[in-house]
């Protein structure tokens, strides 16, 4: 979730961009951490956008919170749980989410993508449960099969979605999504000229 402090002046994303069109180089942004998909995720607004502002990276959310709703900085890219609480009391401005389409948990909230400026962005925090590379198949088709009964799970799936966790409703073809989101981040990181 891309947000703004109230002090910004920015309520929507077309305010926003032309913001930092205006102003190039005025402005920062804050994320929790270099070479987070956090950060790669802004890099990916200033790519599409055609805008300019600089990272600042915090040794975590919690700086970052601190400093964004003090003022010290404009910008954030936050994980939706982190800055939801903040957005719903009005303390930060949801400017979009980085996903391609609106989270389910947020439907009200737009996604940055339904801007033409950022109609291919689409950058989220994912979790996939990963095992050695000789993983005999009999433990890898028992683990997927618990893994997936515990996504199912009723319980599993309300926990989650109230941390504004979105759970897979159907089993995602993990080797196909790491190949897209390796080229994705690859891009970016070319982009932003993030060195290790």
């Amino acid at each position: 979730m891309l947000v703004a402090a109230p002090g910004a002046g920015v309520k929507n994303t077309g305010e926003f961009l032309a913001l930092l069109k205006k102003n190039p180089g005025k402005y920062s942004y804050g994320s929790s951490g270099v070479g987070t998909s956090l950060h790669l995720a802004g890099e990916m607004v200033k790519q599409q956008g055609g805008i300019f502002m600089t990272h600042v990276p915090y040794r975590g959310v919690a700086p970052l919170t601190n400093d964004l709703l003090g003022g010290n900085i404009d910008f954030g890219v936050f994980v939706l749980s982190s800055a939801l609480p903040y957005i719903r009391s009005g303390k930060m401005v949801a400017l979009g989410t980085t996903e391609a389409r609106r989270s389910a948990i947020t439907p009200d909230l737009p996604a940055l993508s339904e801007s033409p400026s950022l109609k291919n962005l689409d950058i989220g925090v994912w979790f996939a449960l990963m095992g050695p590379a000789k993983l005999p198949e009999p433990v890898q088709t028992r683990l997927k099969k618990a893994l997936n009964e515990t996504l199912q799970s009723p319980d599993f799936r309300k926990k989650m979605e109230a941390t504004s966790s979105v759970v897979p409703t159907s089993n995602v073809d993990i080797d196909k999504l790491l190949v897209t989101e390796t080229a994705k981040y690859k891009t970016i990181v070319k982009f932003a000229n993030i060195k290790e």
